[in-house]
């Protein structure tokens, strides 16, 4: 699939869209045992989606630090090593993302697009904890002339009964790209989904 030049606006526009519509599509197309906890495949999907509108998007491997201080409460993937234990000595009520069987890949799938903008399309993931009420949302975020690949992020919430709350990406150090092995990834009907993302985007012109 891909769309005629003459059909299409302004990128900024199209990630604008995705944002708005993209979640809900994303979640029914993910498997139920996976549900908010895949950033892989939804990633995938994304990935698909961005490329039929004509928008250079690639994938992005980050570390991912949710922290609620009023909750006492820390969630984190992909750190490593020192950083890692420093994370568990620093905060109160600390939660390491469990991988199912025990195996897999640690840390958070999102996307650059246009070399711009950062795209988490389960941003809910971040709902870790029971008073952190997030409804299915796709997170943009805008970084300028800096590649998100080169930034380090922090995003600053309240949610809906006043709980603030931070979020914290920062790209995975290393070569650890695991993710691209994982059925996640590979899920033939992914393409399919994305092209369908894409299409409801369209039609909301």
């Amino acid at each position: 699939m891909t769309v005629d030049p003459q059909s299409q606006v302004n990128p900024q526009a199209l990630v604008s869209r995705y944002a708005a519509i993209a979640r809900p599509l994303l979640l029914s197309f993910t498997k139920p045992e996976c549900r908010n906890a895949d950033c892989i495949g939804a990633t995938r999907m994304a990935l698909w989606c961005f490329e039929a509108l004509g928008l250079r998007a690639e994938p992005i491997a980050m570390t991912w630090v949710v922290q609620a201080p009023s909750l006492q409460f820390a969630f984190v993937c992909g750190l490593r090593g020192e950083v890692l234990e420093a994370a568990k000595l620093q905060a109160a009520n600390y939660t390491h993302r469990e991988v199912a069987g025990g195996q897999g890949w640690d840390g958070h799938l999102v996307l650059a697009v246009e070399g711009r903008w950062l795209v988490d399309s389960t941003f809910d993931q971040c709902a870790a904890h029971r008073d952190l009420d997030i409804p299915p949302t796709v997170l943009v975020v805008d970084c300028g002339s800096l590649h998100p690949r080169d930034a380090a992020i922090r995003a600053n919430f309240t949610t809906d009964k006043g709980i603030p709350f931070s979020v914290d990406y920062q790209p995975l150090d290393g070569e650890d790209d695991g993710w691209r092995n994982s059925e996640a990834w590979n899920q033939p009907e992914l393409q399919w989904a994305g092209y369908s993302i894409a299409a409801a985007i369209l039609a909301k012109r």
